[in-house]
Order: structure tokens, then C-alpha cells, then sequence
């Protein structure tokens, strides 16, 4: 039985979803070709962004979706407001991870493994 990868992502747009599905496809696939183990990666599942709450809270809610449909890596776009992205990884995505990783609220899982 072959090993598997499935990834999901979350972006902000329509043409970010377009855009995405095949870089982060293409990504993997490219790091998994020095692995000695055979993993099939699939294509990418599409979760839309909860427009309830703020960043946090969205992608808090996209992570249990992403755990709920088996999903192993959640990956997460998000545009930078300024012509460097250190803003939005203090004001948005740092935060929204360390409360996903800190996340604890059984039985409901929630996909842990996150790539900016």
C-alpha cells in the first residue's frame, strides 16, 4: 500500500486558488524526490476561508475542517498589507499558529502541521 500525503490550503482570493494548487503540489513533490520512501502526493484540497471572526479564528475553524477531511498539512496564504510580509507573520500568522498548535479541545481534532 503506498504512503500518502494529503494537503489542503486556505488563500484569500479566487485567483490565489488557482494560482496555488499547482506551486504547492509542485513543492512537495520536489522535496519528497530525495526521500528514500515512495509517497504519493495528491492534489491539493481547496478550504475556503471562514469570513466568521477574525484571522485567528478562521483559520482555527479551517484547521478542524482540514482535519476532518484527513488532511496532514495545512498550507496558509495570506497577503502581506506592506512591501515586506514581517507584519503580517507578527500580526497574523504567528499568532493564528501558536493558538492551532496550542489547541486543545477534545474530541474535536484540528490539523496541527501548518506551512506559511
Amino acid at each position: 500500500m503506498p504512503n500518502i500525503l494529503l494537503l489542503g490550503y486556505t488563500a484569500e482570493g479566487s485567483t490565489d486558488k488557482r494560482f496555488f494548487e499547482s506551486i504547492i503540489e509542485r513543492t512537495f513533490n520536489h522535496i519528497l524526490i530525495d526521500s528514500n520512501i515512495e509517497i504519493d502526493v495528491y492534489r491539493p484540497m481547496f478550504l475556503s476561508k471562514k469570513s466568521t471572526g477574525g484571522f485567528n479564528e478562521s483559520l482555527t475553524t479551517t484547521a478542524i475542517e482540514a482535519a476532518n477531511n484527513g488532511i496532514m498539512i495545512l498550507c496558509v496564504h495570506c497577503d502581506a498589507d506592506a512591501a515586506a510580509d514581517k507584519e503580517t507573520f507578527i500580526n497574523k500568522i504567528n499568532p493564528a499558529f501558536s493558538t492551532i498548535k496550542n489547541y486543545s479541545n477534545p474530541p474535536t481534532s484540528i490539523c496541527k502541521n501548518l506551512c506559511a
